[in-house]
């Protein structure tokens, strides 16, 4: 199998224009279109002592008993097989 990578611009009709090499020979192939993923902008951590515990709490979770951890791990490890 050969693989060959192209930068490809989408236009607005959401087609795909494109020329290929000569060296690649007429027939059926495989085309799959990886897109990179828009990613959420990283969380920076303030360098003050104080914004940064204030910001930490921010991100607070409701704490869970010991026994409910125990069931929630349970579940998961039932899921395995």
């Amino acid at each position: 199998m050969q693989a060959i990578e192209l930068e490809i611009e989408i236009d607005e009709s959401r087609e795909l224009h494109l020329t290929l090499p000569e060296s690649l020979r007429a027939g059926k192939v495989r085309v799959i279109v990886l897109q990179e993923e828009s990613r959420p902008k990283p969380v920076v951590a303030p360098t003050d002592p104080d914004a940064f515990f204030e910001q930490l709490e921010s991100f607070a979770v409701t704490p869970r008993s010991r026994q409910a951890i125990d069931e929630a791990l349970e579940r998961e490890r039932e899921d395995w097989y």
